[in-house]
């Protein structure tokens, strides 16, 4: 997890912290959406859009899952090939959620179970990027 940092609060932009504050807002409160939230806390939609993937809290308790989003070609093997390679990281997959294709692309979301990977989550990611097959893949949370 090379690509992550533990930053005091102090230091950051106040945009990072309301984002962290409407992302809440919108947990604790699901019949609100998206524009309001960013209204009530004076923050643009754009800047949440551009950073709510980004910016979370530490959990409390010991992190043990992550979500992974990937956009997959629609072929044969494609999220067989994902799914072993998660597999060879020594992590648990709890749930897979995938999308009808769309021109082609495949939307598929996984919960992993990360308390007994082999290696960091940065590599697997990385390595879930090189499969042939995989348009992207990105760490969505870490719960």
């Amino acid at each position: 997890m090379k690509e992550y940092l533990i930053i005091h609060k102090s230091i950051l932009p106040t945009s990072y912290l309301t984002v962290i504050k409407v992302k809440e807002y919108l947990l604790q409160n699901p019949h609100v959406n998206v524009k309001d939230a960013c209204q009530r806390f004076s923050l643009s939609r754009s800047t949440y859009y551009k950073y709510k993937d980004k910016i979370f809290l530490p959990n409390a308790n010991i992190k043990r899952k992550a979500v992974i989003s990937l956009a997959l070609e629609n072929a044969q093997g494609n999220l067989s090939n994902v799914l072993n390679n998660i597999s060879n990281a020594n992590a648990n997959i709890l749930t897979i959620s995938q999308a009808l294709p769309i021109n082609n692309v495949a939307n598929v979301n996984i919960t992993i179970d990360i308390s007994t990977l082999n290696d960091e989550l940065a590599s697997i990611i990385t390595n879930l990027n090189k499969i042939k097959g995989v348009i992207n893949a990105n760490l969505i949370n870490i719960d």
